[in-house]
């Protein structure tokens, strides 16, 4: 439709400065988490101090498989940007101040 091709909620952008220190899907997977975040602090929708992913959401956002997610998921959370609080493997803490203190360290 004519309208998908002119709503800009069908746009996407990323940060360059992740994408070079993180890579590319690292980034555009970060900038939807972040959108994702938002909205649920907004509508108040937390859980667990962070929030429930539905992976397919993303997918048809970022074109990135579930796979995909979690391998990221793993990688984040080793450089402690992203937490699991539980068992649930969609239910992730974003920790902003650390990925603020990765984009404005000067040794990276």
């Amino acid at each position: 439709m004519l309208i998908e091709l002119l709503s800009t909620s069908n746009y996407v952008s990323y940060n360059i400065k992740l994408a070079e220190l993180l890579g590319l899907h690292s980034a555009i997977y970060l900038s939807e988490i972040m959108n994702i975040n938002d909205k649920a602090i907004r509508k108040d929708k937390l859980h667990n101090s962070g929030i429930l992913l539905d992976r397919e959401y993303i997918t048809k956002r970022t074109t990135l498989s579930v796979e995909e997610q979690l391998d990221l998921d793993t990688n984040l959370i080793k450089l402690g940007i992203l937490e699991r609080p539980d068992t649930n493997e969609n239910c992730l803490v974003l920790h902003l101040n650390v990925l603020t203190t990765l984009m404005t360290s000067a040794d990276e």
